[in-house]
Parts: structure tokens; C-alpha cells; sequence
């Protein structure tokens, strides 16, 4: 991970697209995680998520301003 993989999610978003990340349990960055539509630990689990993926409603680039919402409510407010 790092400021390319950044990127292709930050251009996944803009163009709202649905993102799977594949990451170990517990290993999840936040900005992987709210990014990210579905997060599965292996390539093998998307198979069974498929149909949610291709039916889903992607998150957008709002997830920034959200974030940044919630941070300042629960950090600065």
C-alpha cells in the first residue's frame, strides 16, 4: 500500500466505482476502510460477493467530506 494505491481508490471514488480491497483480518488501514465498498481477506471470497458487488451503490468521493466531519465532531468539537 501506498500513494499509488491511494490514488486508484481516490479515482475509483471520482468516477464511482465499487472498490474490494483484499487485506488480512485485521490489518485494515482507515483510509482503506472508507474507501473501500467490501473488504474480503482473499481473491477467493469475491466470488461469493459477486452479485452484491456489481449490484451495489459505490461510495463517492463524499466519503472524504464525511470523514472529515466525523473527525472534527469527535476530535475538535
Amino acid at each position: 500500500l501506498g500513494v499509488g494505491t491511494s490514488m486508484e481508490y481516490s479515482i475509483a471514488k471520482y468516477f464511482i466505482k465499487p472498490v474490494v480491497s483484499v487485506l488480512p483480518k485485521d490489518t485494515i488501514h482507515p483510509f482503506i476502510w472508507i474507501f473501500s465498498d467490501f473488504i474480503v481477506e482473499s481473491v477467493e471470497e469475491i466470488a461469493g460477493i459477486k452479485n452484491e458487488i456489481l449490484n451495489c451503490k459505490p461510495k463517492t468521493l463524499r466519503v472524504i467530506d464525511k470523514s472529515k466531519d466525523h473527525f472534527i465532531k469527535k476530535y475538535v468539537i
